[in-house]
C-alpha cells in the first residue's frame, strides 16, 4: 500500500517554496462577478448593459476560461482569479489585518515574501468528483449603486474548490506563518462577491497544504520571519 508523503512544513532554515494549496468552499456558496465582463471599452465605470433574461445576466459576469486571453483556450470551466485571495488576506477587513510578526505588519511580510501570480487562473472543480465545475445556480439580490437599489443576477456556486498556488521566501514570512493567516482569511474575508469582508456571508472556505516544492535553501542568518503576535 502506498504512503503518503510526508510535507514539511517547518524547516530549520529559510527556504524559497512554491506550495500549493487546496482551497474549499464551507458553509456558504461561492458568488461571482466579472465586473471586467461588463465594461464598456474606454470607460472605467460599469456600464449597465441589457443582457435579458435572469440566465443571460448571470452568465455575463462569470468567470469562465473560455472568456481568458490564452491562446488555445476554449475550456468552459468556471474559475477564480488568484487575486482574490491575495486580495482576501491583505485588502481593508483581510485575514492579515491587525496581525503582526514579530514587530512587523503580517501583510507587509506577505506583501515583501509571497508571489501570488504563479498560476493566472484557479479553476474550480467538485471537491467530492473531482470534475470540473461548468454550471451553477442563479443568485438574485439587490445590490445598492450609488442611492438606488436595483436586482442582480448571479453565478451561484456550490460547492466548490481549486488548488492555489503561491511562492513563498521564508526569509519573509514562514510557510506556517502563512498558512494560518490564509486559513484565518477564509473565515473573516472569503472570497467572491459578497463575501464577509464586505460584511455579508458568501465564499467562506478552508484551506489545506497539497505540495510543496523547494527552489533554494537559505542560511539561518538570512531569516526575517519572526513568530506571530496577537492582533
Amino acid at each position: 500500500m502506498a504512503t503518503a508523503k510526508k510535507i514539511e512544513i517547518r524547516s530549520d532554515r529559510p527556504r524559497k517554496i512554491v506550495a500549493t494549496f487546496l482551497v474549499t468552499g464551507v458553509e456558504e456558496p461561492l458568488l461571482q462577478h466579472n465586473w471586467r465582463k461588463t465594461m464598456t471599452r474606454g470607460s472605467k465605470d460599469p456600464a449597465p448593459k441589457d443582457y435579458g433574461s435572469k440566465a443571460d445576466q448571470a452568465e455575463a459576469v462569470t468567470y469562465r476560461l473560455s472568456d481568458r486571453p490564452f491562446p488555445g483556450q476554449k475550456s468552459d470551466q468556471l474559475y477564480m482569479l488568484p487575486t482574490a485571495f491575495r486580495g482576501s488576506m491583505l485588502n481593508s477587513k483581510g485575514g492579515a489585518k491587525g496581525i503582526k510578526i514579530g514587530k512587523n505588519a503580517a501583510a507587509n511580510q506577505i506583501a515583501s515574501g509571497c508571489n501570488f501570480r504563479v498560476d493566472k487562473f484557479c479553476p474550480l472543480f467538485d471537491p467530492k468528483t473531482k470534475k470540473p465545475i461548468r454550471t451553477y445556480a442563479i443568485n438574485e439580490d439587490r445590490v445598492r449603486i450609488q442611492k438606488n437599489y436595483i436586482l442582480c443576477y448571479r453565478p451561484e456556486i456550490w460547492p466548490w474548490a481549486c488548488t492555489f498556488r503561491v511562492q513563498i521566501d521564508e526569509r519573509w514570512i514562514t510557510l506556517e506563518q502563512f498558512l494560518r493567516l490564509f486559513q484565518r482569511s477564509g473565515v473573516v474575508a472569503g472570497a467572491g462577491d459578497n463575501r464577509p469582508q464586505s460584511g455579508t456571508f458568501y465564499g467562506k472556505y478552508e484551506v489545506e497544504i497539497e505540495a510543496i516544492e523547494v527552489l533554494e535553501v537559505f542560511g539561518e542568518q538570512d531569516a526575517i520571519a519572526e513568530e506571530e503576535a496577537e492582533e
